[in-house]
């Protein structure tokens, strides 16, 4: 989803939204599960609240204050963006919510000169979680080129070399002219983190080839079937829309 640019006072201090910010840090767990995370995001989101308040938050290592903090930085969108150092480590965080959010925030992020922050979602690809695992094949499948172009050379440049990654992105970057043998075969490739980038890229050509997804709802990997069935469903629901 898009987000709509504000304008941010960044030197503002709302009473009342510091006392929700204190009950966040001496309370974080019951502050979280009552859902008060969504009346903080509101200070935020009216600008009573200024962008710095949140990174203390984003660096305690209490789960549930990064409960708190990972789903006001998603909501934030792009107005992020000057956080992205604090939440790209909450991406090693215990609780997959925050996981889930703080690589939602680094993908809206991801744009300009913070583009190659995208390799951090990239890399979630081989995440031990598989709802994790999932998502960061669901973000990759619709991320721009630049942050492909920007993912592929910052796994280049690093060291050791990953040539899987590397390899699958170089793939994604030229989808639209590889061969769909080329697809095909690294959706059946012995390396799971492969035949995810196979899927992917089937996905990102699901409209021109739409017989490649396919292969993805009959594999014998579950990441595959799982994001085949995904993938189907976003496209029925696409059709659906007036105007389609």
């Amino acid at each position: 989803m898009k987000r709509t640019r504000r304008t941010w006072t960044m030197n503002t201090a709302d009473p009342a939204g510091e006392r929700l910010l204190r009950q966040a840090l001496v309370e974080p767990r019951r502050f979280h599960e009552r859902g008060a995370p969504y009346g903080l995001l509101q200070f935020y989101f009216e600008g009573r609240l200024s962008l710095e308040t949140l990174r203390p938050l984003l660096k305690s290592d209490d789960v549930f204050v990064q409960a708190t903090a990972s789903f006001i930085a998603s909501e934030l969108g792009h107005v992020a963006q000057p956080l992205i150092d604090d939440i790209i480590p909450l991406l090693g965080a215990p609780m997959a919510r925050v996981v889930w959010d703080a690589m939602d925030s680094l993908t809206v992020c991801a744009t300009g000169e913070h583009l190659a922050t995208f390799a951090h979602v990239v890399g979630m690809l081989a995440s031990r979680d598989d709802t994790l695992r999932k998502h960061a094949m669901s973000l990759v499948s619709r991320a721009e080129l630049p942050q492909i172009e920007a993912a592929l050379c910052t796994f280049e440049a690093r060291m050791p070399r990953d040539d899987h990654h590397e390899r699958g992105l170089a793939v994604l970057m030229d989808a639209r002219q590889v061969d769909a043998e080329k697809i095909i075969t690294l959706m059946r490739d012995p390396s799971p983190l492969l035949r995810r980038y196979g899927a992917i890229a089937a996905k990102r050509l699901l409209r021109q080839l739409p017989e490649l997804i396919e292969l993805a709802g009959t594999s014998d990997d579950p990441d595959l079937r799982d994001f085949h069935d995904a993938s189907r469903r976003e496209l029925d629901a696409t059709r659906e829309q007036p105007g389609d």
